[in-house]
């Protein structure tokens, strides 16, 4: 018992000597981004990370599963693949019977893959302030985002067609801009 207490006298000791030094007041950089702001690495990689991160979100979004499978079953009247009964996933349901209303649709898939357009975006605003980052690097950086961009548009333009495409945020009201056709998009 003597030899425990002696260790955690020893622990506690350690750590308080080492708390008491000014370290934790001095600022440090978090190399974040304001946007337009000079980006470092570490703030082009996180704006990046972000971007790959949305790949993760193909699931969930707004309470509502709208997985890309799922919604491509439904696209191709293959929505019946088991479950609970007609209350399992309603508004994919009702919407397999031209039945919903607009607060029934499936709108998580939509939000999901704009979020990844925004992001991607946020990316290649990054990679065009780059500071003290090799040039090969920001070029594999902006090719990534646009690699990204590219493939969440697909996936909008595939469940929806025409749809509103954005390459900068858009910073006046009524925030809208046109919508594009394929041709527009892949041009």
């Amino acid at each position: 018992m003597k030899k425990l207490i002696y260790i955690l006298m020893v622990i506690l000791l350690t750590v308080g000597v080492a708390g008491c030094s000014d370290d934790f007041l001095s600022a440090s950089s978090t190399e974040k981004q304001e946007a337009g702001a000079p980006a470092y690495e570490g703030a082009i990689l996180a704006n990046l990370a972000s971007a790959y991160q949305i790949l993760l979100f193909d699931s969930y979004a707004n309470q509502n599963y709208n997985s890309i499978p799922l919604m491509s079953d439904l696209r191709s009247d293959d929505i019946f693949k088991g479950g609970g009964d007609a209350g399992d996933q309603r508004q994919l349901y009702l919407l397999s019977l031209f039945t919903s209303t607009p607060q029934e649709l499936p709108e998580g898939l939509w939000a999901i893959l704009y979020s990844g357009i925004a992001r991607a975006n946020n990316a290649i605003s990054a990679c065009e302030n780059a500071v003290e980052v090799p040039e090969e690097k920001v070029n594999q950086y902006k090719a990534e985002a646009h690699f990204l961009r590219a493939y969440y548009t697909h996936w909008l333009w595939k469940f929806w067609g025409n749809v509103p495409y954005f390459e900068e945020p858009l910073t006046t009201p009524p925030y809208m801009t046109r919508q594009y056709t394929a041709d527009e998009i892949y041009a």
